[in-house]
């Protein structure tokens, strides 16, 4: 639910245009940066992340090393304020739509094309956050964003790592559709990490759901655990079967990504692309 009033300045210099979106930790605004003077994005954070001492000084920790992370396929993030009680990330706004609603829209594969510039442009924006030493922990189509000139970027960089420091496990912990072995065994996440989830990414991309959906398994069918439990156990349902259009190279190179042993994984975003 949007709480900002059309119009409204924060800190006397982001004049509130447009509520744009809402997830579990914040809602989305289009702003008038009158100092900048060009639009932005602000992400106001939840009471319950503004309220808490420990996110926040986390958070402050992961942004001054996300300001500096600046790439044409990644989100610019300028830094965390505050207006009273409100507590606000700003960034850049992207015009354009995010992956999840190409894909709600699509119902079915992308074109392999689009595909593979989506790709292109994601492995380029996580291998060079990795060179930078910083994983992204939440990558799924959510945090994508497509734009209106036809690059796709990747946004919300450390949330989850601050998030950690909270309880709240509908985003303390990532998004269990797209999380990896190892984060849904509670082990910590790296690079080859961030490459499991772009790997669950491509496979939705590539075959119109999700390669895991918790429908086996011993628990209830959807819910989080049995998920988790075809994350760590169920072998990759083989994409050609639900695109037959799509090469058998392609397909081993999908389930090298999303094999349950990291170290099994390509090494770096770079490699993976290169084997695309």
């Amino acid at each position: 639910m949007s709480f900002l009033q059309l119009g409204q300045a924060l800190c006397n210099r982001y004049r509130v245009d447009a509520h744009v979106g809402g997830g579990a930790m914040a809602d989305v605004y289009r702003v008038w940066d009158q100092v900048r003077a060009c639009p932005l994005a602000i992400k106001v954070l939840r009471a319950n992340l503004a309220e808490d001492p420990d996110f926040l000084q986390r958070f402050q920790r992961e942004a001054d090393a996300l300001t500096r992370l600046q790439h044409p396929n990644i989100v610019r993030l300028y830094g965390v304020e505050r207006d009273g009680d409100t507590v606000f990330l700003v960034m850049d706004y992207v015009e354009g739509q995010t992956l999840a609603t190409r894909l709600a829209r699509q119902q079915g594969p992308l074109p392999l094309e689009e595909t593979r510039a989506i790709m292109r442009d994601l492995c380029a924006a996580l291998a060079f956050a990795h060179r930078s030493g910083i994983l992204h922990r939440d990558v799924k189509p959510a945090n994508v964003l497509l734009a209106r000139d036809g690059r796709a970027l990747l946004s919300d960089f450390g949330i989850a790592k601050a998030a950690d420091a909270l309880t709240l496990t509908a985003f303390a912990i990532g998004t269990p559709a797209y999380m990896s072995p190892e984060q849904c065994q509670g082990q910590e996440a790296d690079a080859r990490s961030d490459l499991y989830s772009l790997g669950v990414v491509t496979y939705e991309m590539l075959a119109g759901r999700r390669p895991f959906r918790g429908e086996q398994g011993p628990f209830e069918p959807g819910s989080t655990r049995a998920i988790f439990h075809e994350h760590v156990h169920a072998p990759v349902p083989p994409m050609r079967e639900l695109n037959p259009n799509l090469s058998p190279e392609l397909q081993k190179v999908v389930e090298q990504v999303l094999t349950k042993q990291p170290r099994r994984r390509f090494a770096d975003a770079e490699r993976f692309w290169a084997a695309v």
